[in-house]
This record gives structure tokens, C-alpha cells and sequence, in this order.
């Protein structure tokens, strides 16, 4: 590690024990993060989410939040999954993903099937597909799950709200002819991706969302966006919550962190990931070597 940031590791080493979120429903503490671009490359949603989330507790040991999955295993998942609660239709279900997957097969020249997931849950899995066309563009396709699309507001309240993200338009003729040929296949087709709130509604649900980007980074942020898991923000200081609701005290304990963050680095953001409830939380930035440092914790809003 350069010693600039082993300098400013320590620092946030020092500022964060017993430092928590001041409106969540948790008391998880703020984990330090540097992120050097030679050795983990250039920061982006699909990069952060691809790295060993930190310890909290046993409940969330760290991990990765995506992992590359097994295409031949998604369909073998979807059949089975049909069969227990479709089965009059499983079938039929089963070769429309077939016939989708075939069509991606023909049409893309990099195609990949990701899981997503909240570390202690692993029955909160679900699966994206994405690749590249023969334009250049990039391609996304994921279920549309029931969300909360988090975010923050005045005063520390989070409340429910809408992707912050355009959609982008396809820019050439292949790619807007695949997505005229997939948008009929997939906009009422049933998935079997575990809800959120399995008690309000089923396990069953149908409808993917599509995006597509001139870039990979482009599209997997639109995706995960569209569907309410991976949304940025403005920094806005830990302290101001406190301070708004008169706690002197936590004010006082958490403006030094603040502080660090704004003098020592720049192009500040806050990234939320989560789709209901308990959330990835990352503020960071960026240092004069260009590298990337913040805090990391788990934020619960119930």
C-alpha cells in the first residue's frame, strides 16, 4: 500500500470505532476503506460490488455481493423452479428462456450471467444477464424486482422514490433490433427470484427490465438502478443528521470523520446498495494520487 494511504488509512483507523449511522435502525460501525486503482483497477459499481465486503458480525461475515454464475446451471434453476410452481406451464415457461438465451447466444459476442445477494441471506439471490453486442453496445437484463428504490432525505428521513438514472436509447440498428426481438419475450415472463417481503407478496413474479449503455460501466449502473439495488448520492456529512435533530453529542463524535473526508479527499459520493430494509452503505472518494478511500457500514431501515 502507498504510504500516503496507509497514512490516511490510519487515520480512519482512528476515527471510526463505536461510529455508526446516526438514523439507522443498526448499530453497525463504520468500516475504513482504500481502494488503490493499480492493484484493484478503476472504481465502479460492478468493481465494488465484485469486492470482499468488510466484516460486521457472524450474521455478515463479508463477501462478495456479485459473483459470475454458471448459464447452463440459471436454466436448470428456472426449469426446476417452474415445475415446483408451474407446473402446468413449466415447459413452456422453460424453453422461452431457452429461446431468449439463444437469440442473447447469436447476437452478443460476451455474454454473462451474474448472482446477486445480500451476504446473510442467500435465498435473497437473484440473477442478472448481460454482454455485448455486435455494435459495441452493452446489454443488461434483469428481473424486476419489488424495491423501495432508498433514498435519503432532509433530515435523515429515507424515503421511497424512483431511479435516479435516463434511460439510454440504443445508438445503432443491431442493437435496437435485439431489444425489439426481446422486449415481446420478456415483458410478461414469470421468474422465480426470491421478494423481499415474502409475506406481501409471491414468490412468483414476471417482468425483466432492459438497459443498455456504450459502455459496461453505463449499463450495469442503469440496471441496477432501474431495478432499485444500486443508487448514488451527494456526500452530505454523517454529522448534519445530528446536529438537525439536536444531538450534540453524536455530533460532536462523528464530525472528525467528516472532516478527514472532506480535507483529504475529493469527488465525494454515497453509494447505497440494498432493495428493501438493510442496505451496503459507501461514502468515498477520491485522494490526490487518484485512488479511492472512505467508510463502508450496513444501514437498516425498517
Amino acid at each position: 500500500m502507498k504510504s500516503s494511504n496507509a497514512n490516511l488509512l490510519a487515520q480512519l483507523e482512528e476515527l471510526t470505532p463505536g461510529i455508526c449511522l446516526y438514523y439507522s435502525d443498526s448499530d453497525y460501525t463504520f468500516k475504513p476503506i482504500i481502494w488503490e486503482v493499480d492493484t484493484k483497477g478503476e472504481l465502479t459499481i460492478e468493481n465494488l460490488l465484485r469486492e470482499v465486503t468488510p466484516p460486521f458480525d457472524e450474521y455478515r461475515p463479508g463477501g462478495k455481493i456479485i459473483k459470475s454464475a454458471n448459464l447452463d446451471n440459471y436454466l436448470q434453476m428456472i426449469y426446476q423452479e417452474a415445475r415446483k410452481y408451474d407446473p402446468d406451464i413449466a415447459v413452456e415457461i422453460a424453453q422461452i428462456y431457452q429461446t431468449v438465451i439463444k437469440l442473447l447466444q447469436s447476437s452478443l459476442t460476451f455474454l454473462e450471467v451474474a448472482e446477486i445477494r445480500e451476504l446473510n441471506d442467500p435465498n435473497s439471490t437473484f440473477r442478472i444477464i448481460f454482454g455485448s453486442t455486435k455494435s459495441g453496445e452493452w446489454i443488461g437484463i434483469a428481473p424486476q424486482l419489488e424495491a423501495e428504490f432508498q433514498e435519503m432525505a432532509p433530515y435523515g428521513e429515507y424515503t421511497h422514490g424512483q431511479p435516479l438514472l435516463s434511460v439510454h436509447p440504443p445508438q445503432t440498428k443491431i442493437t435496437a433490433e435485439l431489444l425489439a426481438k426481446l422486449e415481446p419475450l420478456l415483458k410478461n415472463l414469470k421468474f422465480y427470484e426470491p421478494q423481499p417481503f415474502v409475506y406481501l407478496s409471491d414468490r412468483i413474479s414476471e417482468g425483466f427490465i432492459m438497459r443498455v449503455g456504450a459502455t459496461r460501466e453505463l449499463m450495469f449502473n442503469s440496471l441496477l438502478d432501474a431495478i432499485g439495488f444500486a443508487r448514488t448520492f451527494p456526500y452530505k456529512e454523517f454529522y448534519r443528521d445530528a446536529e438537525d435533530d439536536n444531538d450534540e453529542e453524536f455530533a460532536t463524535e462523528i464530525k472528525p470523520l467528516d472532516l478527514l473526508i472532506q480535507s483529504r479527499l475529493s469527488n465525494l459520493r454515497m453509494y447505497l446498495f440494498g432493495l428493501v430494509c438493510t442496505y451496503h452503505v459507501y461514502v468515498l472518494g477520491q485522494t490526490p494520487e487518484g485512488d479511492w478511500a472512505g467508510v463502508s457500514t450496513i444501514g437498516i431501515w425498517s
